[in-house]
């Protein structure tokens, strides 16, 4: 059954999407293939149209280091109405037992990371410096976002909650005819290489982001 969720080895990994008390996430209105091997979910609502992919993601990693996967989600919404805040959300499933982990983040990124003698796992988003990534690859931000991150030390604004169970990314509201963009990159090596390889394939640069965000555009 389609849903907005990717299966790991830990279990199932769920994204969401809300703006003010409307929610997008689980089971979806549409699904439509992303070629060559993604998806992509949809929601409409009369606030705002929402797009999920969900595929594969060829990661850039450091010379030697490896991983058995790696996965990303990449939300677009089209705000029909003003609408907001806006929250993105990646959550483990409630029967998931997770190994020892938690907050593992670096310059630009939001992560965490899990792992046992079996499994290193990392979750990823982009954190306030990480947003800027997307203007340069051409993707603009919409205007409160802008707004927000106007400031000569990105380090002091802080959009990101972690739970034990994943991670929240908080970004201020849309007006009607915007259009807004996140991603969730998450990896996993098994066995573990005993090197932060997962921690870099979740680390999403800027010339990754663009060849996924122009599948989203050219499936519609």
């Amino acid at each position: 059954m389609a849903g907005s969720f990717v299966t790991t080895p830990f279990g199932r990994l769920d994204f969401s999407f809300q703006a003010g008390l409307v929610r997008a996430g689980g089971a979806p209105e549409t699904v439509r293939s992303a070629t060559p091997d993604g998806r992509i979910l949809g929601w409409l609502f009369p606030e705002f149209d929402a797009q999920l992919l969900l595929a594969p993601l060829s990661s850039q990693l450091p010379p030697g280091m490896t991983v058995t996967a790696s996965l990303v989600a990449v939300w677009r919404i089209l705000a029909l109405a003003e609408i907001g805040p806006c929250v993105f959300e990646a959550t483990w499933a409630p029967a998931v037992n997770l190994p020892d982990g938690g907050p593992d983040s670096g310059q630009a990124l939001n992560a965490l990371t899990w792992g046992n003698e079996s499994v290193e796992l990392s979750l990823g988003a982009p954190d306030a410096e990480g947003l800027v990534r997307y203007d340069k690859v051409g993707v603009q931000l919409p205007r409160s976002w802008r707004t927000l991150l106007q400031t000569q030390d990105l380090t002091t604004i802080h959009i990101e909650d972690y739970f034990a169970n994943g991670l929240r990314v908080r970004l201020p509201s849309l007006i009607r005819g915007e259009t807004a963009h996140m991603h969730f990159a998450v990896a996993w090596a098994d066995p573990p290489t005993g090197d932060p390889a997962s921690w870099f394939a979740v680390d999403v640069g800027a010339n990754s982001l663009r060849p996924l965000l122009d599948r989203m555009s050219n499936e519609r």
